[in-house]
């Protein structure tokens, strides 16, 4: 039996009969009454052997290298292995790796090997984030057993040099922890993978980058290719930073483009008909994947300018409503000048889940979403029940220095014995979203009338030209727009909680544990459609990812496999409908809808929440 292998990888060789109650009871306080139906319903064969701990046979395809060997063969990394925690126990994963992409990296002639110290931060970072609970634990185990030698730093350094750096100790501990192993290879090869795949492509694309970025042949060397600022998708991929010796950056995006072009098609056509001056940055899309210019933020001059970018605003807002796109918050939009721009158009559409609308709270959430409320672009405050004061996520006025409150996992006393993982509660970071006039930022509230301005020239104008806008939209039936079966934050916290150390050690209740999203806070009940495919990409270490396309009702995996019949109309069916019911009574009613939620913010109230950005926390 291979304990590292997943449920659905086993076969188990007695069936169902009578049940471990002392097991099940500790499995339904976790799945809870839901999940455990779930469980039973559609799996009961691997659920009840797992329970009663049969014995059963794997067919896990992966095969593992010998770590511990690899332990003994370890060469130096002394610059991150001393800045790390427990740097010394990834410093032989790490040199493995690093020397596979050396081989790689040595062959190609616009990459220096400057970035191999990317890659190793990366690598140890990911490696960090899965193994710390587990290397706390068993230090902090050590130490109770009068094992380590010293105050609490020094035994900290004794646990790495006696028991970290042992071939016999490090044998016992992947056997305990043999979901652990797995996970290492997995994340080492992946990353290597993805590594060698964006540095193909930058030599493949590499005339096509320097003509389109401006970039010289003479400074087209990559310096550094790092990527420790977004969520990992479809096999660990990532967005990347691309920084060449001159400076110039450019981003690295692993995923098609085609939804950022046509956004910015389509506000650039609604600048023009509300006589304002478009903005464009540059784009590179590959198909599969796309290159792009990094927007940076500046501050306008004059109120003029200010003036002017809330009436793009405005019209920005008019474009998202009409297209039912969301996820606008303030990490998706920068404030360049007197251009805010939209920097990722992932959910460029929106789209309505079949069967949706039949219970109240399904009613409310459609009425949101056919509102200028639902985009995330007004200001909007999540996570403000019970008399919470809340969070301002939204794209015009979400601040840095928020408190969320949620609490999540950080680690106290670090490189001591008496290191920890504590639960706290996040504050929101510097974004580049807010509109600021020579260094100071003035509420958009008092520009509301100007982004009313600009919504009101946009909705006229679409009412003028409504045959060019069924024309337009006819260009978004292929495109690949993702869809958001639940906020992110809610997948990050159920991830990190599957590295506890106790799920570590059997594959079986890690596959598990996912299956408490059951619980979750889901669109309708049709997203539960989708859970066997959002646990597959969370046992990877992925955020899960889906998408639709504009004139198809099914919804597909990352990598294309099709749930027909997801949503009721395809989202051009919906598109279609808010074009053809534009009118005179309805822009009063969203001018409405604007009007109160700044009205609301002036009086101090937190009361508009956007549903989709709660999550549902675990």
């Amino acid at each position: 039996m291979k304990k590292s292998s997943y449920l659905s990888e086993r076969v188990y060789n007695v069936k169902p009969s009578e049940i471990n109650t002392e097991s099940l009871e500790y499995w339904k306080k976790i799945l809870k009454e839901e999940g455990l139906q779930y469980v039973k319903k559609n799996h009961l064969e691997y659920f009840f052997g797992f329970l009663n701990n049969y014995s059963f046979s794997s067919h896990e395809n992966c095969q593992y290298q010998n770590f511990v060997e690899m332990s003994s063969k370890r060469e130096t990394c002394r610059h991150e292995c001393d800045e790390m925690i427990f740097g010394a126990f990834y410093d032989p994963f790490v040199q493995v790796a690093n020397k596979q992409l050396r081989e790689t990296v040595a062959q190609k002639r616009y990459i220096k090997e400057s970035i191999l110290v990317d890659f190793q931060k990366s690598l140890f970072n990911l490696l960090n984030n899965l193994c710390i609970r587990t290397l706390i634990y068993e230090m902090y185990i050590c130490g109770q057993e009068g094992l380590l030698e010293g105050n609490e730093f020094e035994q900290y350094q004794y646990y790495i040099d006696h028991f970290l750096k042992d071939k016999q100790y490090l044998n016992e501990f992947f056997s305990l922890y043999p979901v652990l192993e797995r996970r290492i290879n997995e994340i080492i090869q992946n990353t290597i993978d993805i590594y060698k795949e964006v540095i193909e492509r930058i030599d493949t694309d590499a005339n096509e980058i320097m003509r389109e970025f401006n970039i010289a042949e003479s400074t087209f060397i990559v310096e550094h290719l790092s990527t420790d600022f977004s969520d990992s998708h479809k096999n660990g991929r990532r967005v990347f930073c691309v920084e060449f010796v001159s400076g110039e950056k450019i981003l690295y995006k692993p995923r098609c483009l085609q939804n950022e072009i046509k956004l910015q098609e389509i506000t650039n056509y609604f600048y023009k008909i509300c006589n304002l001056g478009s903005y464009e940055y540059c784009i590179l899309d590959k198909g599969k994947y796309g290159w792009c210019e990094i927007v940076t933020q500046k501050d306008c001059e004059s109120t003029e300018e200010l003036s002017r970018y809330y009436q793009r605003i405005g019209v920005i807002l008019f474009i998202n409503y009409l297209l039912e796109g969301g996820d606008i918050h303030f990490e998706n939009l920068i404030a360049c000048n007197e251009y805010p721009v939209i920097i990722d158009a992932e959910t460029f559409i929106g789209n309505i889940e079949g069967g949706n609308g039949k219970s109240a709270t399904e009613k409310v959430s459609n009425l949101l979403r056919k509102s200028v409320l639902y985009s995330g672009i007004l200001p909007f405050y999540s996570w403000n029940n019970a008399g919470d004061a809340g969070i301002n996520m939204s794209a015009i006025s979400g601040e840095e220095g928020q408190k969320f409150p949620i609490k999540i996992p950080f680690i106290i006393n670090p490189k001591s014995v008496n290191m920890r993982v504590v639960y706290d509660y996040p504050v929101s970071k510097r974004n580049h979203n807010l509109a600021m006039l020579k260094g100071k930022f003035i509420q958009p509230s008092e520009f509301a009338d100007k982004i009313i301005q600009g919504f009101k020239s946009a909705y006229l104008g679409a009412m003028e030209h409504t045959e060019t806008l069924l024309q337009i939209i006819q260009q978004y039936s292929e495109l690949e727009v993702r869809y958001l079966i639940r906020n992110t934050q809610q997948y990050v916290i159920v991830l990190s909680s599957s590295y506890h150390p106790e799920l570590l050690m059997d594959g079986g209740a890690r596959n598990l544990f996912f299956y408490s999203l059951i619980n979750g806070n889901l669109q309708n009940e049709n997203s539960k459609l989708l859970i066997e495919h959002e646990i597959e990409d969370l046992l990877s270490g992925d955020i899960p990812y889906f998408y639709f396309r504009g004139n198809k009702k099914s919804i597909y995996t990352w990598d294309g496999r099709e749930v027909k019949n997801f949503f009721s109309k395809t989202a051009l069916q919906q598109i279609e409908e808010n074009i053809k019911y534009l009118s005179y009574k309805n822009l009063e009613q969203q001018i409405q809808y604007i009007k109160i939620t700044f009205n609301m913010e002036n009086a101090g109230t937190r009361k508009i929440k956007n549903e989709r950005l709660k999550p549902q926390c675990h």
